[in-house]
């Protein structure tokens, strides 16, 4: 018998649902019912700064795959973590064919992990999102190229 998540009963049923704090499990409840992420933040964690604080509950993994299975869709890929990132920006240091190739792979681990902020004292500080996601999506293509990796389906 497949249980019905499309309800609040429902989705208090749900394995992740046990995993959220108290304080997410009344954001979620409150979402939910109100469709107001701004109630669901006051009434849950009853700060000042509703609208970040809802933005940050809502970006949660559990969170976001509750709220997708009670509205009936499946996230289908999930932003990659800082962790996995780092993963595979290892594997490919590894991997690196050429000193350059090693270097800017190291050069991109190194902002990732905060070890560094600027490459060089004349050099201004690199944009790290648009370098890292870039570097990402690179990777990716080269990844499926080979068969070797696959951000999706996970």
């Amino acid at each position: 018998m497949e249980k019905d998540y499309r309800t609040i009963i429902g989705i208090k049923t749900h394995p992740l649902y046990d995993l959220l704090t108290d304080k997410q499990q009344v954001f979620l409840v409150t979402y939910l019912e109100s469709g107001d992420r701004l109630k669901a933040a006051q009434t849950a964690y009853g700060l000042a700064k509703k609208d970040a604080t809802a933005a940050k509950v809502l970006r949660t993994s559990y969170i976001r795959e509750l709220v997708a299975t009670f509205y009936g869709y499946q996230v289908d890929v999930m932003p990659m973590s800082k962790p996995e990132i780092s993963g595979l920006l290892a594997s490919h240091l590894r991997k690196a064919k050429t000193g350059q190739e090693f270097g800017n792979l190291m050069k991109y681990w190194l902002i990732l992990t905060g070890r560094i902020r600027k490459v060089k004292k004349d050099e201004p500080e690199p944009d790290t999102v648009t370098d890292v996601d870039a570097l990402v999506k690179k990777l990716e293509q080269e990844g499926k190229s080979d068969g070797q990796f696959s951000v999706e389906g996970r």
